[in-house]
């Protein structure tokens, strides 16, 4: 089984340096149920780089652009929530029903996500009323 690698700035790449990784261990049974790379810290400066290189290119997409980018997730999200019901269980040792259970919520978060764009900043927001009174 390779083992899954790294997502840094919207490429897998294998652990920087070491090339380190770690079996993902089953509690139920204690059987491997994949291998993940290490990410030392040469890895977590270059992946915080590029959130931070995607958050200004995010900031500048229009707000319905960026609500059809979520909503469109959402859907991934959905159609994806039996095979991530699947790792979750393998991984965790829930029971596949709780399990499903929790996958199942991915996609009604990021479709919150979305739609709050379209609420005023009050909504959205909670302590919105309380900084601009303090500003």
């Amino acid at each position: 089984m390779a083992p899954v690698e790294l997502l840094i700035g919207s490429r897998w790449q294998a652990a920087r340096g070491s090339g380190q990784t770690r079996d993902v261990t089953s509690p139920f049974d204690g059987s491997t149920v994949g291998t993940v790379a290490l990410a030392g810290t040469d890895a977590v400066e270059a992946a915080l780089a590029a959130a931070e290189r995607g958050a200004a290119v995010w900031r500048l997409a229009p707000a319905h652009e960026r609500m059809r980018i979520l909503l469109r997730a959402a859907e991934l999200a959905d159609e994806r929530a039996p095979k991530t019901a699947q790792t979750i269980s393998a991984e965790s040792g829930k029971t596949i029903t709780e399990a499903t259970g929790e996958a199942s919520r991915s996609g009604d978060l990021i479709r919150l996500a979305a739609l709050a764009g379209r609420e005023p900043a009050a909504v959205a927001d909670p302590d919105w009323n309380h900084r601009k009174a303090t500003a």
